[in-house]
């Protein structure tokens, strides 16, 4: 048994050469051991310092420094060795990764679970181009050679049955208030009309069908109080590198996960890179698909630590089809060019799964970017839009950020998550029987 915890965060608020998208260099130390390797992409600039790692100043270069979008990297020259460089092929790593996608996704499809899938771990981590993999809460997660990691996911069964009216009252003058800088003591008045997004990654989830009626409900009651408010469902990367940063408050339904290895969170897209269906495919046929498909997506420019898929099973048509999904990182968040419009003050609730497990840098990465409110998850979650529904209503009528956090029921924010023997995630005991 585990639990489902909803945390709320008031957040207050020498270049280098692009080359290749994929190249990398590897610092390598006079012991014998390599730091990670670090992509190009990733860098922003690399520099010496005269100051030591104990910050005592000197007349003579001490250390190396390497600047990413979330992180300094100091090493001392006496240790460094040597730096070595690669270009990644990207074709080869197309290769690899529909090669591997051609033996997982069967797997994938036969496992009802991530317990079932574990018992093939050894099989897996035994495949051509495959460095690592291991299995994480709901999500196997796998590394490429010379690439990152991709994932499949086990989302667990949507409680979201709430359909009742929001009713939401006249917006009160207090709203001001919940919407101010965090960082200043004046309030900040504003002068434009205040815009809110619902974003539904799920929208073509047969078996997620009830958050569609919050969306509109939420459009109809926010436009009601004087806020414009849309609807953009199966975002695509765009929305999340430009088009979010045109609202104020964002209730984002979809999936996620916490890759602990890398330190990275996760959330998915609505861009779809392929569907598979079970029954339609014939073996060979997703790697002859995937490395058509692959080489252009990994030439696409990102790192692989800010843009990755996930592979996760979704009810289509009455089947149960295995849908391919550009996922984003915290990373891809933080290296946006543009910010809220009202930097500060945005407000962000997110309902994927983990994106606040172990520490808040997606939260950091909301908020770097002008936001000035995160609210998330820190394990598995199954109660994310009726968690969002509370909080909203009670934003609207004139609570301050923390106490519409504190109105919201204990069962939205901490929510028990029963496991049965085979490893399949419940949000309610089955059949009354509750499996710790």
């Amino acid at each position: 048994m585990k639990k489902s915890i909803l945390t709320l965060l008031i957040l207050f608020v020498c270049a280098i050469q692009t080359t290749t998208a994929y190249e990398y260099f590897t610092i390598h130390f006079k012991d014998g051991t390599k730091s990670d390797a670090f992509y190009a992409t990733d860098v922003d600039s690399i520099c010496y310092s005269k100051l030591s790692l104990d910050s005592i100043a000197s007349n003579d270069w001490q250390v190396q420094e390497i600047y990413t979008c979330d992180s300094i990297y100091r090493y001392p020259l006496v240790q460094i060795d040597s730096l070595s460089f690669k270009d990644v092929d990207e074709n080869k790593v197309a290769e690899n990764i529909a090669n591997v996608s051609e033996v997982i996704t069967p797997l994938f499809t036969e496992s009802s679970s991530p317990i079932k899938l574990s018992e093939r771990i050894a099989e897996i981590q035994n495949l051509n181009g495959v460095e690592d993999a291991y299995i994480n809460n709901q999500t196997l997660y796998i590394k490429i050679r010379d690439w990152g990691y991709i994932s499949f996911y086990f989302p667990i069964d949507d409680s979201d049955k709430d359909d009742d009216e929001l009713n939401l009252a006249p917006l009160s003058q207090n709203m001001k208030v919940n919407m101010r800088r965090s960082n200043e003591n004046e309030e900040h008045k504003y002068t434009e009309v205040l815009k809110a997004c619902v974003v539904n990654q799920q929208f073509y989830d047969e078996e997620r069908n009830s958050f569609k009626n919050i969306a509109n409900q939420f459009k109809v009651s926010f436009e009601s109080v004087g806020i414009k408010a849309d609807i953009e469902n199966m975002p695509l990367l765009d929305f999340f590198k430009d088009g979010m940063f045109d609202y104020d408050i964002l209730f984002i339904k979809t999936h996620g996960n916490y890759d602990e290895k890398t330190d990275l969170h996760w959330l998915c897209t609505g861009e779809e890179l392929w569907s598979y269906n079970p029954s339609e495919i014939s073996v060979g046929d997703i790697a002859k698909l995937l490395n058509v498909k692959l080489p252009l997506w990994i030439k696409h420019g990102y790192s692989p630590r800010k843009v990755s898929f996930m592979c996760i099973k979704e009810k289509r048509g009455g089947d149960f089809l295995h849908i391919y999904y550009t996922t984003i990182s915290d990373e891809f968040i933080r290296s946006a060019k543009r910010k809220f419009r009202n930097t500060g003050s945005a407000i962000v609730f997110n309902t994927a799964c983990e994106s606040m497990m172990r520490n808040n840098k997606m939260a950091k990465a909301f908020e770097e970017r002008g936001a000035g409110c995160y609210l998330g998850y820190d394990d598995s979650n199954s109660v994310g839009g009726t968690a969002g529904k509370n909080l909203f209503a009670h934003l609207l009528v004139g609570k301050s950020t923390q106490s519409a956090y504190n109105a919201i029921p204990d069962w939205c924010k901490e929510q028990t998550i029963y496991e049965d023997e085979d490893g399949i995630i419940y949000d309610a005991p089955p059949s009354g029987k509750k499996y710790n």
